[in-house]
């Protein structure tokens, strides 16, 4: 199983970023702050719309430039301060066959932040088999409002749909460095003392 970490950071706890999320075609909320998304019954206009991003971002984002249908998930609004993350780990399933370079179905995101758009292929039906997994992570430099938007779509027919495995949305801050403890420092310490013996 191959798995991709778009970016690699200490986190801390994690508070909640998906409250409010709303979906496009074929999306089911498996609980828990799962979601399974399957390519087809939306076109690819719509989806467009749905995330407002600009036309023809998904043909961008595949390597035949024809994007055709998908479902999608988005949530808006979120409250972010400059150094925290937002998050989330997603499973691929490919349906076409892997390898092909004519039917690369792709996950992609796109993040928004105070309107500045940033935008991810995660995975395609080219490059990545069946439960290729990752953790995607995305440091907001600047504190404002984040948007986010996940889709699973077809590309060069719309038929055969692959699918992935969103869960864990979230954003967090970045891990503080602990305190030593007394005993830690009264180790070093210790030591100290004793090296400056041994020099006498």
């Amino acid at each position: 199983m191959k798995n991709k970490l778009f970016l690699l950071a200490a986190l801390a706890a994690i508070p909640t970023a998906n409250a409010a999320i709303t979906t496009l075609g074929s999306v089911t909320d498996n609980g828990g702050g799962s979601y399974t998304l399957l390519a087809g019954t939306s076109t690819d206009a719509e989806i467009e719309a749905f995330l407002n991003i600009a036309t023809g971002t998904l043909d961008a984002a595949n390597s035949v430039g024809n994007a055709t249908d998908g479902s999608a998930l988005k949530d808006e609004g979120i409250s972010i301060t400059a150094g925290e993350f937002f998050t989330f780990d997603w499973v691929w399933t490919n349906a076409e066959t892997l390898g092909t370079t004519s039917y690369p179905d792709t996950l992609f995101v796109t993040i928004d932040l105070n309107g500045t758009e940033t935008n991810v292929a995660l995975a395609n039906a080219t490059d990545d088999a069946t439960g290729t997994s990752g953790t995607f992570s995305f440091e907001a430099t600047v504190s404002g409002t984040l948007d986010y938007g996940i889709t699973v779509f077809n590309a060069g027919d719309a038929q055969v749909a692959s699918s992935a495995v969103v869960n864990n949305i979230s954003h967090v801050g970045p891990a503080a460095v602990p305190e030593p403890s007394s005993a830690v420092l009264g180790a070093l310490g210790g030591l100290t003392l004793l090296a400056r013996r041994r020099r006498k």
